[in-house]
């Protein structure tokens, strides 16, 4: 039989070593271990009592990487509190770096605080870039092409009709071949008065007085008169002008070609010869002509030089007295400024010499002198060209003029079309020549001599 002293002490011996037993499993269930911790000493916690947390600095780190910020030191930061973020300047300077501005020093900005923004003078310039604001002269200046040409009448200040009135504007404005034609539109009313435009009367179209008049233009500036008359034949007057803003443009169109440089042509024509001399029965024949010309324009200038010849190449009528005629000419000129294209008027001055051949005593011998010799020229379109001389020659007999019956008149028309890089042209020329002066015999018997040449030529001519 056992004694109970033993069994008290055995049972109090298990009950010991089931505390310990209990105590050492709860204090490994209360230790902070993780997976993958190292293993540390198991210690007993007294039962109720708060556990210490050994401080962590790896365990806040992940969540502060997430944020694009500076490292800075690891910290145990008390749970709960807040966290003091240190200054970060490479914070803002990506956000900032999106935006064109001028570099400014890093700065940290507090959180939720307003961000002064510096000056930026480049930040509005590519913007303003877009845009050209400098002044574009070239723009407005060029007309679009087909834009309608202006045309405006306007009266002198002083010159005014009463009754009369015409519209400033001008509205029909018709561009023909080889002019520029313009529609003035207005009303005259002046009981028993009549109105006129250029010495033409003018009908009115309504009972008003209202009429319309065509009127071709001469220029950029073309002058308009108009004149009423009263049934007692006082006249008054009123002068203006017709202004036109497209002249230059057409009349490039007219210009036969360059405006400068030389010309060539030689041709053919049949000339009517009636020659009469002293004591010699009138001759009266037909001739074929062979005739040359130059001509030169200076550029950028008013200069003009010509020279031309003729001579009786063939007689085409049969005559008992065969005669021959040569002449050449040289001329320098210059055109009257103010008168606009595509007109020209050239007034030129120069030299010519004239003689005959003949089979007998028959004709003139070394005939020259100074002479006068204006020129007319108009351009039309596509080339086309037409011009007139005058010419005035005064006979010398050496350096001695002849009486003033002893002269050529002569005069001339053409008209030339162009025909690829080169011109024909056509023309028709009358010449009247008179000789007199005193002649000596082998005698010594003096006598007068009158010799007269009218000529009239008819002639086509290929220019290059």
């Amino acid at each position: 039989m056992r004694n109970p002293v033993d069994s008290f002490t055995i049972g109090t011996v298990k009950r010991i070593t089931s505390l310990v037993l209990g105590l050492m499993s709860l204090s490994a269930l209360v230790s902070p271990q993780g997976a993958g911790a190292p293993p540390h000493r198991a210690t007993a916690t007294p039962k109720g009592a708060s556990v210490p947390v050994a401080p962590r600095p790896a365990t806040t780190a992940p969540k502060a990487a997430s944020v694009p910020v500076a490292p800075r030191p690891a910290t145990a930061t008390p749970k709960g509190a807040s966290v003091p973020v240190a200054p970060r300047p490479a914070t803002t300077a990506p956000k900032a770096a999106s935006v064109p501005v001028a570099p400014r020093p890093a700065t940290a900005t507090p959180k939720g605080a307003s961000v002064p923004v510096a000056p930026r003078p480049a930040t509005a310039a590519p913007k303003a870039a877009s845009v050209p604001v400098a002044p574009r002269p070239a723009t407005t200046a060029p007309k679009p092409a087909g834009a309608p040409e202006t045309a405006q009448f306007l009266f002198k200040p002083s010159e005014k009709l009463l009754g009369l009135e015409v519209a400033s504007r001008i509205s029909s404005i018709k561009e023909k071949s080889n002019s520029v034609v313009v529609s003035l539109t207005g009303k005259f009313q002046r009981a028993d008065w009549s109105l006129l435009f250029r010495d033409t009367s003018i009908t009115p179209q309504a009972s008003d007085g209202s009429f319309s008049i065509d009127v071709t233009l001469r220029g950029p500036r073309t002058p308009v008169l108009f004149q009423a008359i009263s049934p007692f034949g006082q006249v008054e007057k009123a002068q203006g002008e017709i202004v036109f803003s497209g002249w230059d443009r057409i009349a490039q169109k007219w210009k036969p070609g360059p405006t400068w440089g030389g010309s060539l042509s030689a041709g053919l024509g049949v000339s009517l010869i009636a020659f009469t001399q002293s004591n010699v029965q009138p001759l009266n024949m037909k001739a074929l002509t062979f005739k040359a010309s130059y001509g030169y324009r200076f550029k950028n200038s008013r200069l003009d030089l010509g020279m031309s010849s003729f001579f009786t190449a063939l007689p085409l009528t049969y005559s008992e007295v065969t005669i021959r005629f040569f002449g050449f000419n040289g001329r320098v000129g210059y055109a009257i400024p103010g008168i606009n294209a595509p007109w020209r008027i050239s007034l030129m001055a120069g030299a010519y010499y004239t003689t005959t051949f003949a089979d007998a005593m028959v004709g003139y011998q070394h005939v020259g002198g100074p002479m006068f010799f204006p020129v007319l020229q108009r351009a039309f379109a596509k080339g086309a060209a037409f011009a007139a001389y005058f010419k005035f020659s005064p006979i010398s007999d050496g350096m001695q003029f002849l009486d003033m019956s002893s002269r050529e008149i002569a005069g001339g028309i053409s008209w030339s079309e162009p025909v690829g890089r080169n011109r024909l042209s056509f023309s028709l020329d009358i010449s009247d020549l008179q000789i007199t002066s005193i002649i000596q015999d082998s005698r010594g018997i003096t006598s007068p001599l009158a010799v007269t040449n009218r000529t009239v030529t008819a002639g086509l001519a290929w220019g290059w």
